[in-house]
């Protein structure tokens, strides 16, 4: 190209004011971030979740009042829960945020309502171990409830 041809180019495009772009220090192709892929520790924490939240409510709920208040209700809801758990362990090692998350929601989902049901029918009396179970059934409930609106387009800034 002659100069009359660059100069040309130069003021039609202008090269001069386009900005040079930094080499990223942190990321390379094998780190970006997808708001759909779980990170390790999100898998690690979606393996474990409810597992553990199963012992510990187990380890602070006191012997039932009445065992067999509602068992058919019972039956429903620890089927539903242990479904929902099994498939989020499933999931969360497939490593799709949406997916595993919207089975933790469900299983959490199951789990409030095993919670809730279960001094409405009598199986146990209201007393303070429940409102510390309601807790913790709702808090990963609620953090996988975050992680799937965080897998939707448009939520990874929230």
């Amino acid at each position: 190209m002659d100069g009359r041809r660059q100069a040309m180019a130069e003021r039609t495009i202008g090269l001069g004011r386009v900005p040079e772009i930094p080499p990223s220090a942190t990321a390379d192709a094998g780190q970006l971030r997808s708001p759909q892929r779980l990170r390790g520790w999100q898998m690690v924490t979606f393996l474990f979740l409810w597992v553990a939240v199963l012992f510990v409510a187990s380890a602070i709920e006191p012997p039932p009042a009445h065992p067999d208040a509602a068992p058919a209700l019972g039956a429903l809801l620890g089927t539903l829960f242990v479904v929902g758990m099994v498939a989020t362990v499933i999931l969360a090692l497939t490593r799709s945020r949406s997916r595993t998350a919207t089975a933790s929601v469900f299983t959490g989902v199951a789990a409030v309502a095993m919670t809730v049901a279960c001094p409405v029918v009598g199986h146990h009396h209201l007393a303070p171990w429940w409102f510390g179970e309601l807790l913790l059934v709702t808090a990963p409930t609620a953090w996988s409830y975050r992680q799937l609106r965080l897998s939707q387009p448009g939520r990874m800034g929230e």
